[in-house]
């Protein structure tokens, strides 16, 4: 049996809720699942993909042309090496016209549909003109959560049937580390020695981020010794919103206060985590808030806006807001703060999302399924 992924992800996204994905997906298979052989397949001229080449494992590089959408190099390349399943992980951005064996694709959000207004031009064409291709050549459709589901059968009518729900896999090095060390971590390798609420994620319009300074604003107004620490990229298309927010910092008088450290080691973010006082996520849109479980197994406080995929996957655990007032936000933040001892005992008991959930079970099984029926 020979399975093959699209790395482009592992390659060319590093920082990125794809590259957690891809990795954490391919990272447990080739642990608990070796009997296939993998292929991951991606462009030239990126990162080394984080894993080696071994009897079981292939790693090809290939001159996709992604920017015109063209994909016929991994057909040929699926056609040659006799692959048995192809998954593509990004929303299915990377299936083949011709049909060469089983196809999988996962799809993260429906953000386009949902909202237009949220991506650029370019984001949108390409959604429209190639995940409807996708969704009907696919043999499998991965949600990454029910909330994304529900909108496939709502926008583009896939029949639920052919739809799994499998949450993404979270890395078991996201859990509770004991505060002191995660304080010294941070001193050592980011100079922070202070108190702090944390954002991590894309610095994407949806995000709200100007809200979150003006939250913070109001928050140190009462708390003057904690700092705002932001995680992401700021370079290529989030530049210029970066810029924007470094300007808004200033105009708030809170620039001194905001530490932008752009994107991190992935190894490094458990003692983030760890070490901040509260995850605040302002976000109104996400297909599957990945960056709030993993504070949550680290067992950290969150305020976030209570949507539907927070919910669905966070249950009861973070405080939820329904208003954009920031001195009402930061009522809550600090409210967060100083429970969060009792917040974490409270749901110290209950299963982990990661233990729930057993996504790599899942996904096995749906591999087995479609190999053995080619």
């Amino acid at each position: 049996m020979k399975i093959c992924f699209d790395a482009f992800s592992l390659s060319h996204l590093p920082n990125t809720g794809l590259y957690s994905y891809s990795y954490e997906l391919i990272n447990s298979l080739l642990t608990i699942y070796p009997q296939p052989k993998y292929s991951l397949i991606t462009n030239n001229g990126g990162s080394e993909i984080p894993f080696n080449k071994g009897k079981g494992l292939a790693i090809d590089l290939l001159d996709i042309d992604r920017k015109k959408n063209d994909y016929s190099l991994i057909g040929n390349y699926l056609s040659n090496n006799k692959i048995r399943l192809y998954h593509s992980l990004n929303n299915g951005f990377s299936i083949p016209d011709e049909k060469e064996c089983k196809y999988v694709v996962t799809i993260h959000d429906m953000l386009p549909m949902s909202d237009k207004t949220l991506v650029d031009d370019k984001y949108f064409n390409k959604h429209i003109n190639l995940v409807p291709k996708a969704l009907e050549k696919a043999d499998k459709v991965i949600a990454v959560s029910n909330f994304v589901m529900e909108e496939l059968v709502k926008y583009y009518d896939v029949p639920q049937d052919k739809i799994e729900v499998v949450y993404p896999i979270v890395s078991k090095g996201f859990k509770d580390i004991w505060e002191v060390h995660s304080k010294n971590f941070m001193r050592k390798h980011y100079d922070i020695t202070d108190d702090y609420v944390l954002y991590a994620g894309g610095l994407h319009e949806r995000k709200q981020l100007p809200l979150l300074l003006s939250t913070f604003k109001e928050v140190i107004k009462r708390e003057a010794n904690l700092k705002l620490l932001i995680v992401g990229s700021t370079k290529g298309k989030r530049e210029h919103h970066y810029i924007n927010l470094l300007n808004d910092a200033k105009k708030l008088g809170i620039a001194e206060k905001v530490h932008f450290l752009g994107p991190i080691p992935y190894k490094h973010m458990p003692y983030i985590y760890n070490a901040a006082n509260c995850f605040l996520n302002l976000s109104t849109y996400e297909g599957y808030p990945l960056a709030a479980v993993e504070a949550k197994e680290c067992g950290t406080s969150i305020v976030c806006l209570e949507n539907s995929s927070f919910k669905e996957v966070l249950d009861n655990y973070p405080t939820y807001i329904k208003t954009i007032e920031p001195k009402v936000i930061a009522d809550k933040v600090l409210e967060s703060i100083y429970r969060s001892s009792e917040i974490f005992m409270a749901n110290s008991s209950k299963h982990s999302t990661v233990e729930e959930k057993k996504p790599v079970n899942q996904m096995i099984n749906i591999y087995e399924s479609l190999m053995y029926i080619w």
